[in-house]
């Protein structure tokens, strides 16, 4: 398994996507590509990533948009990484990212946006909020309101008091205005990661093997497999892996990376929970608690994205036409939202998907083999494989290159030639019939050949 840093897959064309259906069908068009690519059939795919068959088929021809977990399931499946299936999509939108919503004029806009101008000019000439509602008949509260929705899109409005809660102090800085010193706990934040030498030990070689092996047995559980199960797919002996699981031996990184690819995992998910401290040179152990998910870590791109940029989840709500509820859920990774909505978040803060999605996949990837067929290309029909068997069969080629030659299995050409001599193709006998009755279906297919092709009686 390549390091997380290394580009492993080509990055995709850009495919602007304007509502549901479109991305249904881009989607789709990603998923069944990929699926080919590692030439697998819809019932195997689909029972890899916990689907029906007839499921799959449905988001593979665009019929049915997918969830975010539905997405990640099929990533999983086929051992890519989200970005790979998301293909590019983006969100085409008239407004440039994080731009405010465009304000409604005239008689059809709204009361609240024809008060816009008098409260700033009042509020810039000092008057409280009480006094505004005064002079122009409306509540306070409403004042308040249209204060805060300008401040957030942008308006230079002077804050009046210092802030009351932490929330307040945190939305002063984000927008660049707060005049007020950061606090001592903020400057606190820059060396969270320090550990103190007097509440940790060491971790000795004999803590650091049984954790390993819990972890082992953790994924082993988790991914349904025998000890018998897991020994042929990792090619090691059942009592070695009892005796890794028990924390009496201590892998080698070669056997780590093969048993993350058996769990279709990171190798950082086997060797969770084990730190270096390079200020000491030691290692130790500390439980991370691994209770993140793939929504979670989703929610917390989103969330860093939207302070990086420095919005509030009410202008990014408005950007992307969705409630403000709506981001505090995919924010807090509460909710399983349609891929739609992601992809319109990504557009919305005016990053890439794969920028949205990057560290979500905590499973073993590998790359995908080269399309066999340029786009627009068709596949060969059956006919011209057929002429392509015959060709080599007469050539003498051995099954296994023949099978490679028509992306089948070795044992499959055997019962293939048959049929080919039953249909009327007649590729040559390697060998003289054993019995009568081979003996006789070989003079019987002779005599449907033209003269100038029959062969010699016996071939």
């Amino acid at each position: 398994m390549l390091p997380a840093n290394v580009p492993i897959f080509d990055p995709p064309p850009r495919v602007p996507v304007a509502n549901r259906g479109e991305l249904a069908e881009a989607f789709g068009e990603s998923v069944r590509s990929a699926r080919e690519r590692r030439h697998l059939f819809q019932k195997t795919l689909a029972h890899a990533a916990g689907l029906s068959r007839e499921g799959l088929s449905y988001i593979e021809r665009g019929i049915h948009e997918t969830t975010i977990e539905t997405m990640l399931s099929i990533a999983r499946a086929l051992q890519v990484t989200p970005e790979v299936l998301l293909g590019g999509l983006a969100w085409e939108s008239h407004l440039p990212p994080c731009a405010p919503p465009p304000r409604r004029g005239g008689a059809q806009g709204h009361k609240a946006n024809s008060l816009d101008g008098p409260i700033k000019s009042f509020w810039n000439e000092g008057k409280t909020g009480g006094e505004i509602a005064t002079a122009l008949g409306v509540p306070r509260g409403t004042v308040s309101a249209i204060v805060h929705r300008l401040r957030e899109h942008g308006e230079d409005l002077p804050y009046r008091r210092p802030p009351t809660r932490a929330v307040h102090e945190g939305a002063r800085r984000r927008r660049g205005r707060c005049v007020i010193p950061p606090h001592e706990d903020d400057r606190a934040v820059e060396f969270e990661g320090t550990i103190d030498a007097a509440n940790w030990k060491e971790a000795s070689d004999a803590e650091i093997t049984a954790w390993l092996g819990a972890n082992v047995a953790h994924h082993r559980h988790a991914a349904g497999l025998t000890f018998r199960e897991l020994g042929e797919a990792a090619e090691l002996d059942r009592s070695y892996l009892n005796r890794i699981e028990k924390g009496e031996l201590l892998p080698r990184l070669g056997l780590i990376v093969k048993l993350a690819g058996c769990f279709n995992v990171r190798c950082g998910r086997l060797t969770s929970g084990i730190l270096w401290e390079p200020s000491f040179g030691v290692f130790r152990i500390e439980a991370d608690g691994e209770t993140d998910t793939p929504l979670k870590r989703l929610g917390q791109n989103a969330l860093r994205e939207r302070r990086r940029i420095g919005v509030s989840q009410q202008a990014l709500s408005s950007r992307a036409s969705i409630d403000r509820n709506d981001v505090v859920d995919f924010e807090g990774g509460n909710r399983n939202f349609r891929v739609f909505t992601a992809v319109r978040l990504a557009g919305a803060l005016g990053v890439d998907i794969a920028e949205l999605f990057s560290g979500v996949a905590d499973w073993y990837v590998r790359p995908l083999p080269a399309p066999e067929y340029a786009p627009g290309d068709r596949p060969p029909t059956k006919s011209e494989r057929d002429a392509v068997l015959v060709r080599l069969w007469r050539e003498g080629r051995p099954e296994r290159e023949i099978a490679e030659a028509l992306d089948l299995k070795p044992e499959a050409v055997g019962p293939y030639v048959p049929e080919l001599r039953d249909a009327g193709q007649h590729p040559p006998y390697c060998r003289p019939p054993r019995r009568a009755i081979e003996a006789a279906a070989r003079i019987r297919r002779r005599k449907t050949l033209p003269a100038g092709r029959r062969p010699m009686a016996g071939h």
